[in-house]
């Protein structure tokens, strides 16, 4: 029997998944597994009341959500000259639309109280006759998301994109301000502890420090990104 040849073409971008919020998942979702732990030690021996087991239960649930996500949402995007490829590595799934196939996109800025607004992009495709295959991307999910939406070869991507681009930059121009000041402040006061204060854990002030470095650069480049964005549409 002949093996089936799967053409793969030139590579146009692929995924990174977005730093702080694989942290967040990196962190907390040990952290609630510990808590659950030691709440549940509690209700066995006697020592828990009501407020215990309530407890318990919120931070289950939490758990429970944050798992979800974690199984069903997390995917690793390549995009080559052929087609869109999503591999979820959790769930062993594949889905793929062909560029040939492409049917429709829906791109949009995602205002939720939960988080700071984000942008997504949902695209879909046919497969045979009747099925329909979507995928989406966010920069809420990956790093590299302005680089992986530019590399869609879709019709007019790059108007698509400049319209979300601004809706994100006009809704969060003022908070991308705010989170660059804050984070270069606290990383001048952490710089401030380390040379000129008694500092008990050097190794976790200087992992904090990093930490705040990071959101310093990352929150400089959206506010770059911002006036860049801003500056063209006044062009």
């Amino acid at each position: 029997m002949p093996v089936p040849v799967i053409q793969i073409g030139n590579s146009r971008g692929i995924s990174i998944p977005d730093l702080i919020t694989s942290a967040f998942f990196l962190f907390v979702l040990p952290y609630l597994s510990w808590l659950c732990f030691v709440l549940v030690q509690n209700i066995f021996a006697g020592d828990a009341g009501a407020l215990e087991a309530l407890g318990l239960m919120f931070f289950v649930a939490f758990e429970a959500l944050f798992l979800y996500l974690l199984i069903f949402k997390f995917k690793i995007l390549r995009i080559d000259d052929r087609a869109l490829y999503a591999f979820y590595p959790l769930l062993n799934k594949r889905k793929s639309i062909l560029w040939e196939d492409f049917q429709s996109i829906d791109a949009q800025v995602i205002k939720s109280w939960r988080t700071a607004s984000y942008r997504k992009i949902v695209i879909k495709g046919k497969r045979g006759r009747e099925k329909i295959v979507s995928i989406s991307l966010s920069d809420i999910e990956f790093e590299n998301f302005n680089s992986l939406s530019g590399a869609l070869k879709i019709p007019k991507i790059k108007q698509i994109l400049h319209k979300i681009d601004l809706e994100l930059a006009y809704e969060e121009k003022s908070s991308y301000r705010m989170y660059a000041i804050a984070s270069v402040f606290g990383f001048l006061f952490m710089l401030y502890k380390l040379f000129f204060a008694d500092i008990k854990s050097l190794s976790g002030m200087l992992i904090f420090l990093g930490i705040l470095a990071f959101l310093s650069v990352r929150n400089i480049c959206k506010v770059l990104w911002m006036r860049k964005v801003l500056s063209k549409k006044s062009a």
